[in-house]
């Protein structure tokens, strides 16, 4: 009984569907002979350079065309391998060095191609020889396009580069701040400290011999509390825009702090006491203390 048509068809069939698989896969799938065959005998560097010089295509998918910079397979066949890959390129020399030791049967070796643009391009390889009698006739390979990958992470490792410069730089300028702040506080102690010697080394006992020669007594004792409250934050906020008193309402409240009543002030300033009462009344409003019953001397004190 005669197999062969059965055979025939069997071969047929399985064409078909490995055809089906290559159009459609996602790698590159390629096979590059070379003619005559490469001895594998021959000395390593002279393997080497036939794999450029006798390599061409003679099947590549459309995935291997995109590769190149190509729409189809077509495009590809019949080119050499040297029109993709440099002979001169240092790290391929190295590659093929790798590729003839492990006799053309190699994963995922990186090679560094360029497509027809002359753009670098890095590919990954899985490659399968045919040998024949110690002879290459050609090799299958599958092939994929990583160079966005690569050149993202070279981008990312750029990044983390220019973010530790700049993440070295702010440490440095924090510690010159921290160091202008520390310089600050100390000479703002320093004025304070001026300012407090000069009210008790020279004014304080100046405006004690004014009482002596019976100088009025409330007014010499109010600049005597104004002096010493030279350095509190009383007058700075009492001027505060936002508060907006008046400056006759800033010296009553100045007045009211140090703990004169209304009569005293009305009699310090020579106005009239009802007046007093409504410079008071304005100022409980502005500092939000209407219906609070907060003493007001307490509050500015």
């Amino acid at each position: 009984m005669d197999n062969k048509p059965e055979l025939n068809s069997a071969i047929a069939q399985h064409e078909t569907r490995f055809s089906t698989f290559v159009e459609n896969a996602i790698e590159g799938i390629w096979r590059i002979d070379f003619d005559p065959p490469i001895c594998l005998n021959a000395p390593e560097s002279q393997q080497n350079q036939e794999v450029f010089d006798k390599g061409i295509f003679t099947e590549a998918n459309d995935a291997a065309a995109y590769i190149y910079g190509l729409s189809r397979g077509e495009e590809v066949i019949g080119r050499q391998l040297k029109d993709f890959m440099e002979p001169g390129n240092t790290k391929n020399k190295e590659k093929m060095r790798e590729f003839v030791q492990n006799r053309f049967l190699i994963k995922n070796l990186l090679t560094y191609e360029k497509n027809i643009e002359g753009d670098l391009r890095y590919i990954v390889n899985n490659i399968t020889p045919c040998i024949m009698d110690d002879q290459l006739l050609y090799i299958w390979g599958a092939s994929l396009d990583i160079s966005e990958l690569l050149n993202l992470q070279e981008e990312l490792n750029i990044s983390r580069k220019e973010l530790a410069i700049q993440k070295s730089a702010l440490e440095e300028k924090n510690a010159a701040l921290k160091e202008l702040l520390t310089h600050i506080e100390l000479d703002k102690k320093d004025f304070k400290d001026r300012v407090v010697a000069n009210i008790d080394q020279v004014i304080l006992p100046s405006l004690d011999k004014i009482r002596l020669s019976n100088g009025d007594e409330t007014q010499i004792e109010q600049m005597r509390k104004a002096l010493e409250d030279l350095t509190s934050s009383f007058g700075m906020k009492v001027t505060d825009r936002k508060i907006n008193l008046t400056p006759r309402e800033i010296e009553v409240c100045n007045l009211v702090k140090n703990g004169l009543s209304s009569k005293e002030i009305a009699r310090m300033l020579k106005i009239a006491l009802h007046t007093v009462e409504k410079h008071r009344r304005t100022a409980r409003k502005k500092l939000g203390l209407t219906s609070k019953g907060i003493n007001l001397q307490s509050h500015l004190s």
